[in-house]
C-alpha cells in the first residue's frame, strides 16, 4: 500500500508488465536450481558416471546427457580382463581407445576401473598356479596404464577385496597371498606416476566391520 501511494506499484492494469516482473523473479529463484551437475561440481569436485560404450557411440541422447551433466567418465566393463585380453597375450583395445578419444575430445576426464576384480576375468587366469598367476596379473595391470598413461587421470587398482573384518576369499588371495594388492598398486604407479590411485569396496559408507578394516 505505502509503494502504490508513492506511485511505484503496478496495478492489475498492468497485467503484462507484472507478469514479466513475476517470470523474471522466478527465473532468479531457478537460477541455482537450473546448473547442470558439472558446472555445480566445478571447479573443486569432479562429477562422474559410469558408462556403457554401446549407448555413448550409438544413443544421442546418452551422450548428450553425460557431456552436459559429467565431468568424468568411467568405462563400466570395457576394462575388464575379459573384455582386454580375453586369450594370453591377445589385446583388444579398440572400445577403450575410443572412449578415451571420445573424452578428450569433449575435455572429460576418465577413471578406469577396475584393474584387479575377481569377477569379469579372463577364462585363462581363473585356473593357473601362483607363479603363473602373478605373471598374467602384472602384464596385465602393467599394458592397460602404460598404454593410457597420461592420458587416464585415475584409476580404481583393486576392487572389493574386503569382505567384513577380513580380506575376501577370491582366486588372488587364495593363490598369491595378500600382497597382491600392494603389487597391484606398485605396478600401476611405475606405469603412470601421475595417476591417482584407489581402492574400491562396498559396505564402507557406513560404520561396519568393513569401514573399520
Amino acid at each position: 500500500a505505502r509503494a502504490e501511494a508513492r506511485g511505484g506499484c503496478q496495478t492489475t492494469g498492468d497485467a503484462p508488465a507484472v507478469a514479466l516482473i513475476a517470470d523474471q523473479f522466478v527465473a532468479a529463484l531457478l537460477v541455482p536450481y537450473a546448473q547442470t551437475l558439472r558446472v555445480a561440481g566445478a571447479p573443486h569436485r569432479v562429477v562422474g558416471a559410469a558408462v556403457r560404450s554401446y549407448q555413448l557411440f550409438n544413443e544421442p541422447a546418452y551422450a548428450t546427457t553425460l557431456l552436459r551433466e559429467f565431468s568424468q567418465l568411467t568405462p563400466e566393463f570395457e576394462m575388464m580382463w575379459l573384455f582386454t585380453q580375453g586369450a594370453p597375450g591377445i589385446w583388444n583395445f579398440g572400445v577403450m581407445d575410443a572412449f578415451v578419444d571420445f573424452a578428450e575430445q569433449h575435455g572429460l576426464q576418465v577413471q578406469g576401473t577396475p584393474l584387479v576384480w575377481d569377477m569379469f576375468m579372463a577364462p585363462f587366469a581363473e585356473n593357473p598356479d601362483g607363479p603363473e598367476l602373478r605373471v598374467a596379473l602384472e602384464a596385465h595391470v602393467r599394458a592397460l596404464v602404460a598404454r593410457y598413461r597420461g592420458r587416464i587421470a585415475s584409476y580404481i587398482v583393486v576392487n572389493e577385496a574386503i569382505f567384513g573384518p577380513q580380506l575376501r576369499r577370491n582366486v588372488f588371495l587364495d593363490r598369491l597371498g595378500p600382497g597382491y594388492i600392494a603389487d597391484a598398486f606398485r605396478w600401476a604407479h611405475e606405469e603412470d606416476p601421475d595417476a591417482v590411485l584407489f581402492f574400491n569396496n562396498f559396505g564402507m559408507e557406513g560404520i561396519s566391520a568393513t569401514s573399520d578394516f
